[in-house]
């Protein structure tokens, strides 16, 4: 096989690989990942105990949240040492991705760190129920 030969053969191979990427982008339901839950208890509500992680559906109350939105918002460049596992203000779920963010903006989505500006944060939210316990 020559050199051209091979060539069209992978030009061939990556077609239709591109070719299913579109038919799939068409024809899934693209809006089933865009909007998520968030638990929110609050940024600026003074607690004398924290939060923990598995708490947080039990104290935040429940807004949707647009995936596409939160995701911009986060950047990149912090560490575990800065996040507060026991001081969570925030729990974003977007299907399996789950994301948590501490009192000070840390978010921690598996083993990856990032920070948000937690007012813009909060303009994401749409209310889902009502909250019986405070106002964030």
């Amino acid at each position: 096989m020559g050199l051209w030969d091979r060539i069209i053969m992978m030009n061939s191979i990556v077609s239709k690989y591109l070719m299913g990427v579109v038919i799939g982008m068409c024809c899934m339901n693209v809006h089933a990942d865009i909007i998520g839950k968030a638990y929110v208890f609050g940024f600026n509500i003074e607690r004398i105990t924290g939060i923990p992680e598995i708490q947080m559906e039990e104290y935040g109350c429940l807004y949707d949240i647009s995936r596409y939105g939160f995701i911009s918002l986060l950047q990149v460049g912090h560490s575990m040492k800065e996040y507060q596992d026991l001081n969570v203000r925030a729990k974003v779920i977007f299907n399996n991705d789950v994301y948590f963010i501490d009192r000070y903006g840390i978010v921690r989505n598996g083993i990856n760190y990032f920070s948000i500006d937690t007012k813009k944060f909060e303009l994401l939210l749409t209310r889902k129920r009502k909250c019986p316990r405070h106002e964030p």
